[in-house]
């Protein structure tokens, strides 16, 4: 699954999911796991969206998207920071990007 790659941010409110991959392409499985996020905008300010693991063992996550988190038009950059229950990071880079674009 992938997010959108353009959202429209006048009154957002979008839940976009995202699949978690390893190095070798295939799901992590987030059972368990914490997942948090990075999200930067156009102005280089950072935002921490929400996420929510909805296919645990699918590496499955989403962010909410509202006008709090994309507050302008442009290109914003995000990362994933999945960490098991015990603690270990899952090694892998799980980035994003997307565009706004005002309505």
């Amino acid at each position: 699954m992938a997010a959108p790659s353009v959202v429209y941010f006048s009154g957002l409110n979008v839940a976009a999911p995202y699949t978690i991959l390893d190095q070798d392409g295939k799901a992590v499985d987030l059972t368990g796991a914490t997942v948090t996020c990075k999200l930067w905008r156009p102005d280089q300010s950072l935002s921490q969206p929400t996420v929510t693991v909805t296919n645990p063992s699918g590496g499955v996550v989403q962010i909410t998207l509202t006008a709090t988190v994309v507050t302008m038009a442009g290109s914003y950059s995000g990362r994933f920071y999945p960490v098991l229950p015990d603690g270990t990071d899952v090694g892998t880079d799980p980035r994003f990007s997307f565009v706004a674009v005002a309505e």
